[in-house]
């Protein structure tokens, strides 16, 4: 059976007793075997220090770490300072976010999206990083769409993040299910349109069938009632239709013959 990988996320403590309390949960922890360990870091520099002693901390444990990098508000010349110091730290890995704006600031500073923050970490380290990001199964609260919310994870992806593994194997193997539904999906209805359509063909020539008896049984009938009609008008002395038809045409004969006679003379 195959075990999924975990990681654990922890908030940095602000006080002594939190970065003792914080020691001994992550001792429990451990014998999980997280993959890794991130450490939430606060935009506009408010928990910033604590988020690396704890990782510090976690490193020197023995265990991967890495801070959420939030880079709203947060200048070019900030970001490539604080990757300095990442990588003097030792840290490898990192999570890369837009976070959300602090109280009081006035812009987003010069990176808007996530995806602006891992393609400058990679111009700036280039694979030095492990870059996780952010998604999102029950859809970012500010995303417009579901489709649109995949877009921004695809674009994160795309400018270099490495963090969403499971998720694009997740990606892959439901647009494999999809693929396989389609085709099922096709395959029955192929067999149903061809079954429908031998049906109707049967029925088809069976109706052809019946009609062509019917036309015949329906001349026969009709026959046989004008010779029963026209024995009936015999018995009574009443020219049938038969008997009039012949009557008039022996008078365009002899009509005929009077006119010749007329044009001799």
């Amino acid at each position: 059976m195959t075990t999924l990988p975990i990681s654990f996320e922890f908030f940095p403590p602000k006080t002594p007793e939190g970065v003792d309390k914080l020691a001994a949960v992550r001792q429990q922890l451990y014998p999980l075997k997280p993959e890794y360990c991130s450490v939430t870091y606060g935009a506009g520099g408010s928990t910033q220090d604590g988020t690396i002693q704890a990782v510090r901390a976690i490193l020197a444990e023995g265990f991967d770490a890495a801070p959420h990098f939030s880079c709203i508000g947060a200048s070019k010349a900030s970001v490539r300072e604080q990757l300095a110091q990442f990588k003097a730290d030792g840290i490898k890995r990192i999570v890369a976010l837009r976070g959300d704006l602090p109280s009081g600031y006035g812009g987003f500073g010069e990176f808007k999206y996530a995806s602006e923050l891992v393609a400058f970490i990679r111009e700036e380290t280039g694979s030095h990083f492990h870059i996780e990001v952010g998604a999102y199964p029950e859809m970012h609260p500010q995303a417009r769409n579901p489709q649109a919310d995949l877009q921004a994870y695809v674009t994160k992806v795309k400018a270099g993040a490495e963090g969403a593994e499971y998720f694009k194997e997740l990606v892959k193997a439901g647009e494999g299910v999809e693929k396989q539904g389609k085709k099922l999906v096709s395959e029955q209805v192929d067999a149903a349109n061809s079954q429908i359509e031998t049906q109707l063909n049967s029925v088809k020539s069976s109706v052809s069938e019946v009609k062509g008896k019917v036309e015949v049984q329906f001349d026969k009938i009709e026959k046989a009632f004008d010779n029963r009609v026209a024995s009936a008008l015999n018995r009574l002395g009443i020219p049938s239709k038969q008997d009039v038809e012949a009557l008039s045409a022996k008078l365009d004969e002899l009509n005929a013959l009077l006119e010749r006679v007329a044009r001799t003379q």
